[in-house]
């Protein structure tokens, strides 16, 4: 399962995985300093699986960049930094 930001919380994290036996992903932003600088740390030069994407729309152009991180026992980590700049007149 996958869910914005809002839903990044221990107790959703718990249900998902002990009621629902599901998986998730979840974003960590800034506004989450505990978790984002716990991410920070890992080795991320050691991703196992990494994804490359530009795309153009809303005048804007994106780009977000997949890393994968695997840990046993069958947990995952993974990150999707993305850079926007304009491409329209502002």
């Amino acid at each position: 399962m996958t869910a914005d930001a809002l839903h990044t919380q221990r107790a959703h994290a718990h249900f998902l995985v002990e009621q629902k036996d599901a998986h998730y992903a979840f974003p960590v932003k800034k506004n989450q300093p505990i978790p984002h600088a716990q991410l920070k740390t890992l080795p991320w030069d050691k991703a196992t699986a990494k994804f490359y994407d530009r795309s153009n729309g809303n005048g804007r152009l994106e780009t977000r960049t997949v890393q994968v991180l695997t840990s046993p026992p069958s947990a995952s980590t993974s990150r999707t930094p993305r850079r926007s700049s304009a491409t329209g007149p502002a």
